[in-house]
């Protein structure tokens, strides 16, 4: 996929590929006297600076008849050397352009592949070094269904909500998270283990010494390990509802305002889980939305000049 970003810089190099109406050296020769191995073609034909051909002999210029046309070795050898490094950067222009095109399908296909979600080449992920297995299974999953085939284990930590005087989403916020966020907290609040399964067992992982091979989300990555989120940006709230309420949030329908890549053309709906406002509104654990792939915390909507509140928020 190919960003709008993407599409101005091919345009400024295709720009840069097109051929002039002249190449003037000194008014000396046109583009059509030039062919690409860096030779002029009937180097006997020049044209002068009043516009006049001249042929293998010397011919008065109307313009200064006590003038003649030049044909010597000088003339000819200035202008095949002016020829070949106009085509010389020519060349290095094509190059340059088939580098970027290279490169771009690198950027647009990002994905979780290399992320920090990326646990295939872990210690204990010894199986099938699986990239998705960790959370998702094709079958035997997790009947409540928290995401799509989840075999990841849930967190049954209760939770303190966010609150304040200002909120207007208190009403229709969950008693505790929901969805994708509770989906995210199994991990991040620090209680299970990543490769933890929903029926007790540690996908891939082993027992050395007695000691079961696990791994936990660092102390720096983990989001109210103590089960406090009333200082954390709220969740599970029905979006829609607190817009109706509060005049500096936007309608869901509003345009993304700051998206880049395929999130360009987006409404803060397509944002919302069910219309609610997730963790994974903002951050997209497979990085493939928006500015995720390259961003290091995987946030959808870039956060430089608070761009990423902005597009919920107005201010």
């Amino acid at each position: 996929m190919t960003t709008a970003f993407d599409l101005n810089l091919i345009g400024r190099f295709v720009a840069l590929l097109l051929p002039a109406a002249e190449l003037r050296d000194g008014g000396n020769i046109r583009q059509s006297d030039m062919n690409f191995g860096g030779v002029v073609r009937g180097q006997d034909k020049v044209l002068s600076r009043a516009g006049q051909n001249c042929g293998t002999e010397t011919m008065p210029s109307k313009a200064a008849p006590n003038k003649r046309c030049s044909t010597s070795n000088e003339t000819k050898g200035k202008i095949e050397v002016t020829t070949r490094t106009k085509v010389k950067h020519m060349k290095q222009i094509k190059i340059l352009l088939l580098a970027a095109a290279l490169a771009l399908p690198l950027v647009a296909k990002a994905d979780i592949a290399g992320s920090k979600h990326d646990f295939s080449t872990n210690s204990w992920n010894t199986s099938r070094h699986t990239m998705c297995g960790p959370c998702h299974s094709i079958h035997d999953t997790d009947p409540s269904q928290l995401v799509p085939l989840w075999k990841h284990a849930t967190t049954t930590k209760t939770f303190t909500m966010y609150d304040s005087p200002s909120f207007d989403g208190k009403a229709t916020q969950t008693a505790q998270p929901s969805g994708a966020s509770k989906a995210c907290l199994s991990c991040h609040d620090g209680s299970l283990a990543v490769n933890q399964s929903f029926d007790g067992s540690y996908s891939s992982g082993s027992v050395v010494g007695g000691v079961t091979n696990i791994q936990m989300v660092g102390v720096s990555r983990q989001i109210a390990a103590d089960g406090n989120l009333s200082a954390t940006h709220p969740i599970s709230f029905d979006y829609t509802d607190v817009a109706s309420k509060d005049e500096f949030i936007k309608a869901p329908s509003s345009a993304l305002t700051f998206a880049t890549g395929n999130m360009v053309g987006k409404t803060v709906n397509d944002l919302l889980k069910g219309g609610k406002m997730e963790c994974s509104s903002c951050h997209d654990v497979h990085k493939q939305k928006g500015a995720a792939p390259t961003d290091t915390f995987m946030r959808i909507v870039r956060n430089d000049y608070s761009e990423l509140c902005r597009s919920c928020h107005i201010k």
